[in-house]
């Protein structure tokens, strides 16, 4: 499965320059199955709803549940769900800086 997820990661950063970081979490980043969750993180003014249609995820091979943040969004995430982030999620695609 990472296989699959790095290889639309590193298509997605191709085509979006302003994504800057592509992790995956929850139960498959687990290695429980179940529904991929992936979240993606980079510029953007559109509202947090709009945001994820910019990166059709058909062509991996689960359901996937995909949550794209801005920066200042992540930033402010709390709770559970935060630390679930920070701490259970497989980071597969990192932009340097400098990087095209």
């Amino acid at each position: 499965m990472d296989g699959a997820v790095l290889a639309w990661a590193e298509r997605v950063a191709r085509e979006h320059l302003e994504v800057t970081r592509i992790g995956h979490f929850g139960s498959y980043a687990r290695g429980l199955g179940g529904v991929l969750a992936i979240v993606v993180v980079g510029r953007s003014a559109k509202p947090f709803i709009r945001r994820a249609a910019d990166f059709p995820c058909e062509e991996l091979p689960v359901p996937a549940d995909l949550l794209v943040y801005n920066s200042p969004m992540r930033e402010r995430l709390q709770g559970k769900f935060r630390k679930r982030l920070e701490w259970g999620t497989i980071w597969v695609y990192e932009r340097s800086v400098g990087r095209d």
